[in-house]
């Protein structure tokens, strides 16, 4: 009888044992879970500040770009106008042709201008054509 109390003891002893492992276990666990928590909790919170960033850089991205655009628009007008400029061969072609196109108008109108004067003196001699003069 002492034997089996003593096997019984030996058995509460190591059930005692593996109870004790196990609590200390959870509470390292529970310690552990509280400190990967804490560290999600600030890493969220950097991850929010790296989006709220981001979302800065973007919008100045986009800011910058457009304005890229626009100079690259003004440039390319600067380098269209300054094209005829800057070659003095073109520069004179260019005059020529617009004197010869105001020359042309001028000459277009004058004989516009004598068209209708002949149109007139032809509507003026019908009367005398019917006549028989």
């Amino acid at each position: 009888m002492n034997e089996k109390i003593e096997e019984r003891n030996e058995e509460l002893h190591k059930l005692r044992k593996k109870i004790t492992d196990t609590v200390v276990k959870l509470s390292h666990t529970r310690e552990k879970y509280q400190y990967i928590k804490k560290q999600n909790e600030t890493k969220y919170q950097d991850l929010i500040k790296l989006q709220e960033e981001l979302t800065q850089i973007k919008t100045t991205l986009s800011k910058q770009k457009r304005l890229r655009e626009s100079f690259a628009k003004q440039f390319q007008k600067l380098k269209q106008q300054t094209g005829i400029v800057s070659q003095h061969s073109l520069k004179e072609d260019f005059q020529s042709r617009a004197a010869d196109c105001e020359r042309l108008k001028k000459e277009c109108k004058e004989l516009d201008r004598r068209h209708q004067h002949i149109l007139r003196k032809i509507e003026q001699a019908r009367p005398y054509q019917t006549r028989g003069y």
